[in-house]
């Protein structure tokens, strides 16, 4: 189960943003409804091949190669490019703790930049040609961190046996798979996440297993507190596969949470808690390859139906 980390946030000429050693919510925002019509600083970031550097109700920074995208709330709301004003000011919204701008704003932005404008992707794909994408299969913790430890089992064993099944499965059906780890090593979670950023994925998918001091079991999957509808999408295909496969649920699904892997990826992303190695029957079958081998054929099959609706 992913850790928590501090945040410590001055803001100078420029906002400085220092992240501590565990995973905690990225600044908590609160659950709110997204406006309609409106972009999160987090989607606006990930369709300009850009990263988020700072997230609140009251200001957003973005910064990539093409420069840095400054947003202000009220009282005086405003977007800056590379220092200067857009003049495009209406529409840009709290909600929550987040910022939101208006999605005609994003065609602005990017003249600003100098980048062209974002082709059309709504088209539904050739379903003659075979179906290509990009998944990066983050498995939890490794190395120094072991994650939840019980029952004699670490989490961060069994993250990586259905990983490397998972990726197996999605290989086999022509899809390129990119794993943040392959063996027992530590990997950092701002690296997880910008590996997916690196290498463009279209869905970013950490693999976890649980932990509580009450008898609980059932599977969780999390997206981040300002997911996109993506993100949203995938969790639920997944989610859907995981309960046909006989896997049950714990609680509704999905779950928000601010993990640091979820809300520094820019693609969709979701983070999936097999369940929980505290329950003593849930434990029993996580230690089995057979069980493993479910859980990574039900997140396979639920990641293409996913993608078969891009």
């Amino acid at each position: 189960m992913p850790k928590r980390f501090a945040v410590a946030i001055m803001l100078l000429p420029a906002v400085v943003v220092i992240l501590g050693g565990c995973d905690k919510p990225f600044l908590k925002p609160e659950q709110a409804a997204q406006p309609a019509g409106t972009l999160s600083p987090h989607q606006l970031a990930g369709r300009l091949r850009m990263r988020v550097d700072y997230c609140s109700r009251s200001l957003a920074t973005i910064s990539g190669p093409a420069g840095r995208i400054t947003i202000l709330g009220r009282p005086d709301p405003q977007v800056y490019v590379n220092g200067k004003a857009l003049g495009q000011s209406d529409g840009i919204l709290a909600a929550g703790n987040v910022l939101f701008v208006p999605l005609a704003m994003e065609r602005h932005i990017r003249a600003a930049l100098g980048q062209e404008p974002r082709q059309q992707r709504d088209e539904k794909p050739d379903q003659s040609k075979p179906l290509k994408a990009v998944v990066v299969i983050d498995a939890g913790h490794g190395g120094r961190d072991p994650g939840a430890i019980a029952m004699g089992t670490q989490e961060k064993s069994v993250n990586l046996a259905v990983s490397t099944m998972l990726a197996d499965l999605l290989k086999r059906r022509g899809l390129t798979v990119i794993m943040t780890r392959t063996d027992d090593r530590f990997i950092e979670l701002n690296n997880r996440a910008e590996l997916a950023n690196r290498s463009r994925a279209d869905l970013f998918v950490s693999i976890h297993a649980n932990s509580s001091p009450r008898s609980v079991c059932g599977y969780m999957i999390y997206v981040a507190d300002s997911a996109s509808t993506a993100s949203a999408k995938a969790a639920m295909a997944i989610a859907d596969r995981l309960s046909q496969a006989g896997v049950p649920p714990y609680g509704r699904q999905p779950h928000r949470a601010g993990f640091r892997v979820l809300v520094r990826s820019n693609c969709p992303a979701v983070l999936v808690e097999m369940g929980f190695l505290t329950h003593r029957v849930e434990a029993a079958k996580l230690a089995r390859a057979d069980y493993r081998n479910r859980i990574a054929g039900a997140i396979a099959d639920g990641i293409m139906d996913y993608l078969g609706q891009l």
